[in-house]
C-alpha cells in the first residue's frame, strides 16, 4: 500500500493515509519535461529540455475543524517534504500553495490540497569511510546504501543520470583538507579550503541546498563560521554524483587521520 507522509521544517510528521486525514486522489506524482526545438531542414534539435515543476494536488478528507486547524498550523512551518512511500520511499520538497476548505459534511470536511515541487524526487544515500562517526539522524525512514570504506575514501553506485548533488562533511581535526571525485575511473571534480578544523568539528562542502555552501560546524550541528572565501576557486569545489561508480577521497596537511562522510541526494525525473 502506498503511503504519503508531510514532514515540516522543525521535524514534524503528518501521515496523510490515516482515517482522520486521508490523501486522496493525488495526481502529478510522475515526470514531465520541458523541451524545445530547433528545425533544420527535417530535422529538430534539442534547445532546450529540463524538468517541468512538479504540480501535485488532491483531497484530504478532516473529521473536525479542529483536525483541519491543527493541520494549517503544521503547515505553517515551511520548508515542508513529502514522503512518498510506493516502490521504495522519495522525498520531494514542496511548497503547498492551497488548502480549501468546506463545511464538514457525511464523510468529513473536505479540503483541495495544492503543492508545487521545490525539488526533483529523490531518495538519500549515506556514505562514510571507515571510523567516521557522522551519525545523521532522519525522523523517518528510507532506504539507503551505507559503505565501510579506507580512511578518507568513500565509493558508490547511482542509477541516476541526473547531477545528484552531494554534502560533504570532513570531520575534524584537519588542516587545509582537499578532495577528488572521479567518475568510472576519470576524474571529475576536486576542491580545496583553507582552514583548521578543530576535533570533532565538521566543514560542511553542500550543493544539495541552494544556496551552496561551505561552511563550519560543532558537533551539535551548530554553524561556526562561513568558509566559502577560504576555499580555491580555481576549483569545482562542490560536487554531483554521476551515473555509474563514484569515489571520492579526501586529504588534508596535518598529521591525523582524515575522516569524512556525505549525504548523495539522488534525484529521478519520475518514481
Amino acid at each position: 500500500m502506498r503511503k504519503f507522509r508531510l514532514q515540516n521544517a522543525i521535524g514534524t510528521q503528518w501521515d496523510l493515509t490515516v482515517e482522520d486525514s486521508f490523501l486522496s486522489n493525488p495526481k502529478g506524482l510522475g515526470g514531465e519535461r520541458k523541451t524545445t526545438y530547433a528545425q533544420i531542414g527535417n530535422r529538430w534539435i534539442g534547445m532546450e529540455d529540463v524538468q517541468k515543476q512538479k504540480n501535485i494536488t488532491g483531497k484530504v478528507v478532516f473529521e473536525t475543524y479542529e483536525k483541519f486547524h491543527e493541520f494549517c498550523i503544521f503547515a505553517q512551518h515551511r520548508p515542508l517534504t513529502l514522503i512518498y512511500v510506493a516502490a521504495g520511499t522519495y522525498m520531494l520538497q514542496v511548497s503547498i500553495e492551497k488548502i480549501g476548505k468546506s463545511e464538514i459534511e457525511a464523510i468529513g470536511l473536505s479540503s483541495d490540497i495544492t503543492m508545487k515541487g521545490l525539488t526533483a524526487w529523490y531518495r538519500i544515500l549515506n556514505v562514510e569511510d571507515s571510523d567516521a562517526g557522522y551519525e545523521k539522524k532522519y525522523p523517518y525512514m528510507y532506504d539507503y546504501t551505507y559503505a565501510d570504506n579506507a580512511t578518507g575514501s568513500m565509493e558508490f553506485d547511482t542509477d541516476s543520470v541526473a547531477d545528484n548533488p552531494i554534502k560533504l562533511v570532513v570531520i575534524g581535526p584537519c588542516r587545509n583538507p582537499s578532495w577528488v571525485q572521479y567518475e568510472n575511473g576519470s576524474v571529475k571534480a576536486g576542491g580545496k579550503v583553507s582552514c583548521t578544523i578543530g576535533n570533532g568539528n565538521r566543514l560542511i562542502v553542500d550543493a544539495t541546498k541552494i544556496p551552496y555552501e561551505i561552511a563550519e560546524y560543532s558537533q551539535s550541528g551548530e554553524r561556526v563560521r562561513d568558509l566559502y572565501q577560504n576555499s580555491d576557486f580555481s576549483t569545482q569545489r562542490f560536487l554531483f554524483a554521476g551515473y555509474g561508480h563514484n569515489k571520492i577521497s579526501v586529504m588534508h596537511e596535518g598529521s591525523e587521520e582524515i575522516h569524512a562522510a556525505m549525504e548523495v541526494m539522488i534525484e529521478y525525473d519520475s518514481i
